[in-house]
């Protein structure tokens, strides 16, 4: 069994994670507003223990912990094995297909948490594209 090393998350992040993804809610912007990404990833992994900082950054409900993944190395050991990994864009007040960083090759997308969805014609660049879900989030 490979252990890994235990981060340090300070209490205020530790706390604010729990208070808003108690009941099973999903990780968000808010839960890790005052997270470093170490905290984060840290966080990250207690749902999905084997991820890497490169997935987890292509995750982030943050755009600064997303433009982050030009600093780690892909986690994709061959271009199969991108085609069947889905792409997750998950808790955004905004979305644009036309603009967003896709995978090159991805063939399933899921779009998790969208408040508002734009650009409809950016899919049609995804050539390999197989599968599309997603779930948009109703204004108050």
């Amino acid at each position: 069994m490979k252990s890994y090393p235990k981060p340090s998350i300070r209490p205020k992040v530790l706390q604010k994670y729990h208070e808003t993804t108690y009941g099973g809610l999903p990780l968000s912007a808010e839960a890790i507003a005052d997270a470093t990404f170490e905290e984060y990833y840290a966080l990250y992994r207690l749902e999905y223990p084997k991820v890497s900082r490169w997935r987890a950054a292509m995750s982030a409900p943050r755009d600064d912990f997303r433009s982050l993944t030009s600093q780690f190395k892909p986690d994709m050991k061959s271009p199969l094995q991108m085609l069947d990994w889905p792409q997750l864009i998950r808790g955004r007040k905004e979305l644009d297909l036309r603009e967003v960083e896709l995978l090159p090759g991805v063939r399933s997308l899921i779009l998790d948490r969208i408040r508002t969805l734009n650009g409809w014609e950016g899919l049609r660049r995804l050539e390999c594209l197989t599968h599309l879900s997603f779930t948009l989030v109703q204004r108050t």
